[in-house]
């Protein structure tokens, strides 16, 4: 069933929420008996054991979970107490379906899905499948724009870096306070170098890096063809480049991404001040433990 972003505003509010990322800092939280609303990020809920606690999951890419792969579909469908939080002009791009059609006829869960590029219902030059759903439920707004008309009463977006970002302007709409943020370690060095190496997660899990690294072949192969097709390869070979640089300099060209999160982060923080919700850090993100307004903590245990 399909939700929408009017239907979530304060559906939470003064409830705790766990927000989890997929960092290694996970390993040192135990949050078993923890009470209020827990958020998965992105693969984070392939590598939880405990799937049935999870209310909510955040997917803001093109790499999982692709519906249309049936062992992906299966997994989303299992998520039977889970809401699935997804950004639709992520996941609607050229290579995968046209619009919401199909997310409406095969899944058996609640979802949202939500815009994060096109500000003021700004079609992309030229028009690509994503801009098939723009407007389609959300008044034309992206889920930044609502976000910040709704907490800050203005008119303000900015691109987000990382899902971790769009979990929390969640958490925030959802009225939860405290917000927990638990393995979102975000090094501010060598960040893709270490996205791309097993040791970086916390929870160790053979079925998400088996189900992620078959899923990887298919992207690149359907990306690839798709580029052929239309005579553009640039994208394809630009991404591989850039992999290889991290690969062989051990060193990440994508610093710039790190700085816009960085500023990201302090306008969140000051609008949860403002709506006088807390976030606190429990993970190892020197990024997150100098933004101002958020408190960060060493604990074991939450709950």
């Amino acid at each position: 069933m399909e939700i929408s972003l009017n239907e979530i505003l304060n559906i939470h509010k003064g409830e705790p929420c766990l927000i989890l990322g997929s960092g290694k800092s996970l390993n040192d939280l135990n949050y078993k008996n923890f009470s209020g609303k827990i958020m998965a990020l992105g693969s984070t809920i392939l590598r939880i054991n405990e799937k049935s606690k999870i209310s909510y999951f955040v997917s803001a890419n093109n790499h999982f979970p692709i519906p249309e792969i049936k062992n992906h579909l299966n997994f989303l469908n299992s998520l039977q107490n889970t809401t699935w939080l997804m950004s639709d002009t992520a996941a609607y791009n050229d290579i995968w379906i046209k619009d919401e059609s199909f997310l409406k006829k095969n899944l058996n869960i609640k979802w949202l899905s939500f815009d994060d590029r096109h500000v003021g219902g700004k079609l992309c030059n030229p028009k690509k499948n994503c801009c098939n759903i723009v407007g389609s439920q959300n008044n034309y707004k992206t889920l930044q724009e609502f976000f910040f008309e709704k907490k800050a009463g203005k008119n303000y977006f900015f691109r987000a870096i990382s899902v971790a970002e769009f979990g929390i302007i969640f958490a925030l709409l959802f009225g939860c306070n405290p917000i927990y943020l638990a393995g979102i370690d975000m090094p501010q060095e060598n960040y893709w170098a270490h996205k791309s190496n097993r040791k970086y997660y916390g929870y160790q899990s053979n079925f998400a890096d088996n189900l992620l690294n078959e899923t990887n072949k298919i992207v690149r192969k359907k990306y690839f063809y798709y580029y052929l097709k239309n005579f553009n390869l640039f994208p394809y070979l630009h991404s591989a480049y850039l992999q290889l640089l991290n690969k062989f300099f051990k060193k990440s060209f994508f610093s710039f991404d790190l700085n816009r999160f960085e500023e990201n982060f302090s306008e969140i923080s000051k609008i949860a001040k403002k709506n006088g919700q807390e976030i606190i850090n429990l993970g190892n993100s020197e990024i997150i433990k100098r933004t101002d307004g958020i408190k960060s903590l060493k604990i074991n245990n939450l709950g």
